[in-house]
C-alpha cells in the first residue's frame, strides 16, 4: 500500500472516530424531571430543601456539565431558584441524579407550604438552563411539569 493511501485511510479512520465527542447539530436534549423533593430543615422564617432532578441523557457520549440554574414553582407559586457551578457528568444513554439545595422563606410561600408540610404530593414547574460539553459548550434550556413527591 502506497503511503498516500495509509494516510487517507489514518485521515478517514480518524474521522469516523469523531473526537469522541456529539455536534452541537447532532446533539439530543437530555430530558430534566423533578424526582423528589426532601424537607431537609426548617425554622420560623423558612427552611432547605432537597430538590432531586432525574436527567436523562439520550446521547451515545458521556456528556459534562459545567453549570445548572433552575427555578421551581410548586403549587403555582414560585418557591425559589437553585443555581450549581459544579461539573457533573451525565452517563450515556441512561439518567443520572443530581440533588440540589433550595432555600425558602415561609412568607413567600403560602399556598405551596400546606402541601410540602404534608409530605405530600404537589405539582411543579421547573424551567432552567444546563450548560454541557459536547466538546463545544453549549447552554441546553428545560422545562418540565407534573408532579413530585415531597418526603421527610
Amino acid at each position: 500500500m502506497s503511503r498516500a493511501a495509509h494516510l487517507t485511510l489514518i485521515t478517514l479512520l480518524l474521522a469516523g472516530c469523531g473526537g469522541g465527542g456529539v455536534s452541537p447539530s447532532n446533539f439530543l436534549q437530555p430530558q430534566v424531571n423533578l424526582r423528589q423533593v426532601k424537607l431537609r430543615t426548617a425554622g420560623i422564617t423558612g427552611g432547605t430543601l432537597d430538590a432531586q432532578l432525574a436527567i436523562a441523557n439520550p446521547n451515545h457520549i458521556e456528556v459534562k456539565g459545567a453549570k445548572l440554574s433552575a427555578g421551581l414553582d410548586l403549587s403555582g407559586q414560585h418557591f425559589g431558584d437553585f443555581v450549581t457551578t459544579d461539573a457533573f457528568t451525565l452517563t450515556k444513554e441512561d439518567t443520572t441524579l443530581i440533588t440540589l439545595p433550595l432555600t425558602f422563606k415561609w412568607a413567600d410561600m403560602a399556598s405551596a407550604a400546606k402541601n410540602i408540610l404534608g409530605y405530600g404530593e404537589v405539582n411543579y414547574h421547573l424551567a432552567g438552563t444546563m450548560s454541557v460539553t459536547t466538546p463545544v459548550t453549549i447552554d441546553v434550556p428545560f422545562t418540565k411539569d407534573g408532579t413530585v413527591s415531597v418526603v421527610q
